[in-house]
């Protein structure tokens, strides 16, 4: 009698003996303490089997949550959105696979736009974004907890100091 492949358990993980894949985690990244402290988080999580999607969300339209944005237009400027993900590729531990990315449009809704293209497991995000003195939660964080679909992690000031 002789047996086929298929007719043994596999050795590890999937169904044909392949390592099971990680985690895919969003990371909304603007630089900033917190968003650092989140792609220290979400790389640990990945690990070297996971996908961390580091994304810088830039530009909001004339509309954001519903009132005119009067965000500085130089923060939609390609050559500032590729150094922030250059910023982000270097912070990253080696092995840990990754992508980049930058879009225009509102941080929360582009966070979740990708997230749900490439079916992530949750989306990880700072408390806030550029003030490390701020207390609280900011505006995309606000946003992402009540409208996410999927698990969302956040990063405190108090989080970022011990990363």
């Amino acid at each position: 009698m002789t047996g086929h492949a298929m007719d043994y358990p596999p050795v590890s993980g999937g169904a044909y003996g392949e390592p099971e894949a990680g985690p895919v985690i969003v990371v909304g990244y603007d630089g900033s303490p917190n968003a650092r402290a989140a792609l220290a988080y979400a790389a640990r999580r990945a690990g070297p089997s996971g996908l961390v999607i580091v994304v810088y969300a830039h530009a909001p339209g004339p509309s954001w949550f519903g009132a005119p944005s009067y965000q500085p237009p130089r923060s939609g400027d390609p050559e500032i959105a590729h150094s922030v993900v250059r910023t982000a590729e270097v912070e990253l531990p080696p092995r840990i696979p990754h992508e980049t990315m930058t879009r225009s449009g509102s941080p929360p809704t582009v966070l979740q736009e990708i997230a749900t293209e490439r079916d992530a497991d949750e989306i990880v995000v700072g408390a806030h974004g550029s003030d490390p003195e701020r207390r609280g939660l900011g505006n995309v964080t606000r946003a992402l907890l009540e409208d996410a679909d999927r698990p969302v992690v956040v990063m405190t000031t108090r989080a970022a100091s011990r990363s």
